[in-house]
């Protein structure tokens, strides 16, 4: 997944920038957290990047492959739409993402390419509907809430724009119930100390939210002016834009509140803003600099700790 999203970077970004994106990604304290354990959101991360491959193979630009070139992708992109919904249920902003760029005409599928995709990715069906043929299939638990739940009670659209703000931020929940003690000497000072330390560096985290937001702004702000004064912009200013609108759609749908391993696999697509940032102002206005390295301080201190 960190090799896809770097390739993707150098081909959609400068250089600078898809090392910034490619860092800022892999070291994610999101990434690092949620990706260490076997659970179902450890795997989200590799088809998330794998459709952000396939859909900037797609994109209707001169200088991207036209034509036969466009068969693998759509054969990808139709493979990873089938093959996420067996992993969890956050597949969602995946087929929303989707649903959005083809409506927008930001992508060109080759259709009989993603249909084969779609077809590759329903074999792993193969054993569920065997069991459903011949009655052995598990009785499937009632489900908490109802579709669209969010766009009801409205609170979990403002939690979906939140989280989008909270993926390229450094805080991703509680560090104490992901830093652990060992037993062992001094065992009492060691961890009242850890936990004070533990305690800054949470509230550290936390600020990050507000950092976040201002780089988000920049790049959207950026992707407003760029739009009136050229009438267009670049695929990723617009691809991050449909992301974010994604994530919120799909707050509105989920059946539960988000929370925030629902919402690692929009990880990717919520950084792209805050390395675009970085990489313009260490080109541009290196004063401000000095707050991205306060940023990456702190990211490390978290990745540390953890």
């Amino acid at each position: 997944a960190g090799v896809i999203v770097y390739r993707v970077g150098k081909v959609q970004m400068r250089g600078d920038a898809a090392l910034i994106y490619f860092l800022l990604y892999w070291l994610s304290p999101w990434r690092l957290t949620h990706a260490a354990m076997m659970w179902e959101p450890a795997f989200l991360f590799l088809p998330a990047a794998l459709h952000l491959w396939a859909v900037s193979r797609l994109t209707p630009q001169p200088d991207l492959p036209t034509g036969s070139g466009r068969l693998w992708p759509s054969i990808v992109l139709g493979g990873v739409l089938l093959l996420t919904p067996q992993l969890h249920g956050s597949f969602l902003f995946l087929w929303l993402l989707t649903a959005i760029l083809i409506y927008k005409k930001e992508i060109r599928l080759d259709w009989r390419g993603a249909a084969l995709g779609a077809a590759v990715g329903s074999l792993t069906l193969i054993p569920a509907i065997y069991a459903a043929a011949t009655g052995n299939f598990p009785a499937v638990l009632p489900q908490e809430g109802f579709i669209g739940k969010g766009f009801v009670t409205v609170w979990p659209l403002f939690k979906g724009a939140l989280y989008w703000l909270r993926l390229a931020s450094l805080d991703c929940g509680g560090l104490k119930e992901v830093v652990y003690f060992e037993p062992g000497w001094a065992q009492a000072f060691w961890q009242h100390a850890s936990l004070i330390l533990l305690r800054i560096l949470q509230a550290l985290t936390v600020a990050t939210i507000a950092f976040s937001a201002l780089t988000a702004w920049w790049y959207f702000r950026k992707r407003k002016a760029s739009n009136e004064a050229s009438g267009r912009t670049t695929w990723l200013e617009r691809y991050a834009w449909y992301a974010a609108v994604a994530l919120i759609l799909s707050a509105g749908f989920a059946p539960v509140t988000l929370q925030g391993w629902h919402v690692t696999i929009a990880l990717h697509a919520a950084l792209i803003p805050l390395a675009v940032w970085a990489a313009n102002q260490l080109r541009t206005n290196r004063r401000r600099v000095v707050w991205f390295g306060l940023y990456l301080a702190v990211g490390l201190s978290s990745v540390l700790a953890i």
